[in-house]
């Protein structure tokens, strides 16, 4: 038995230095000089979480045969690459139109749909049902003003990506980003129905509303129930297996003043409760945007925040909400009060508010 387990253990060494070696000369395969939406979607494709089977086979037979390892890596890794464009080309909806792979959206959800509804999305129209101009500003990206890391994370202009440069929506983009999930009409032409929740009474219902409007421009099939406000989060939002598409209320706030507490709690893979209480309401569940917060988590000082500015570029890029409000909060006090607010709570610090 200690010889057979040693053998395994050999056996599983073995595999583990061919498949180290297989991603190594895949990175150093796969260059620059593609566009970065291209590139992000074989970026996550190629380098997924993978057993890499296929190469793996192809270096043992190259050894039992006496050849040169380095010789067959290339054909190897062209195996393994032709392998991945077959899983992305079957997910597609004109063929088995899935929506995961690997445990994980599929390149076509990602870097297809998500985007192309951001981009035909009227946040604008969406602002003014939660209030206009005085709730808030429209974001160009999830960390908000007044938080640590806004600025290196863009700032009010934002990283730039073109399906959020129209705040009234842009469906020529829209609709380029349709094609590129597959779609060749630029619309959604599949017969399932999304869940959209939402709470029965403004300005929930209204922002809604408006979120079914944006979507159905692009095809999408929306069932709209709305709900008690109590129950749109605890017994639908946060509950995965209630198969939410779409919370038509979300809305979050900092628990302090860090950009960790705005990013990891709502988008960390990682914390998704999949019995309930789960606050990643998208489930954007991407090992690299993980790893990164687990880096960014220690850090401090300038480093700290332009490791989270680069985490909300990259959650940005992902596509998995639709940002319409930097929510403010208006206060109002009397001519005779010197009114100083707070930034943490957001209403008057009544240890410096004063009588004139």
């Amino acid at each position: 038995m200690t010889a057979l387990l040693t053998d395994f253990a050999a056996l599983e060494k073995a595999l583990e230095e061919r498949r180290a070696r297989v991603d190594s000369a895949l990175r150093a395969l796969w260059g620059a000089g593609r566009s970065p939406e291209v590139a992000a979607a074989v970026e996550d494709s190629l380098f997924a979480p993978a057993k890499r089977i296929r190469p793996v086979l192809a270096l043992l037979v190259s050894d039992l045969f006496r050849g040169d390892p380095a010789a067959a890596l290339p054909a190897a890794c062209a195996v393994e690459m032709v392998h991945t464009a077959s899983l992305v080309l079957d997910d597609l909806p004109a063929m088995d139109d899935a929506t995961s792979r690997r445990g994980r959206p599929a390149c076509h959800v990602v870097h297809g749909q998500a985007n192309a509804i951001l981009a035909a999305f009227d946040r604008d129209a969406a602002l003014k049902a939660r209030g206009g101009k005085f709730t808030g500003d429209i974001p160009t990206h999830f960390l908000p003003p007044g938080i640590p890391g806004f600025e290196e994370a863009g700032g009010m202009a934002g990283p730039g990506y073109d399906f959020l440069k129209n705040p009234r929506g842009d469906m020529t983009v829209a609709t380029n980003y349709m094609k590129k999930a597959g779609y060749p009409s630029g619309k959604y032409t599949g017969n399932a129905k999304l869940l959209l929740i939402a709470a029965n009474a403004d300005p929930g219902k209204a922002q809604a509303q408006v979120a079914k409007a944006q979507l159905e421009k692009l095809g999408f099939k929306i069932q709209f129930r709305t709900v008690p406000q109590d129950a749109v989060y605890t017994e639908y939002c946060q509950v995965p297996k209630k198969q939410v598409a779409i919370c038509g209320s979300a809305g979050w706030f900092k628990d302090f003043t860090d950009p960790q507490s705005m990013l990891e709690v709502t988008f960390k893979g990682a914390n998704i409760a999949k019995d309930g209480g789960n606050n990643n309401l998208a489930q954007l569940n991407d090992p690299k945007i993980d790893a990164a917060m687990d880096k960014a988590s220690g850090l401090q000082g300038d480093a700290r925040l332009k490791a989270w500015a680069d985490i909300d570029k990259m959650i940005t890029a992902a596509a998995p909400a639709v940002p319409f409000d930097w929510d403010k909060t208006t206060i109002i006090w009397s001519k005779d009060v010197n009114g100083v607010g707070n930034p943490y709570y957001d209403a008057l610090d009544y240890s410096f508010t004063s009588l004139k």
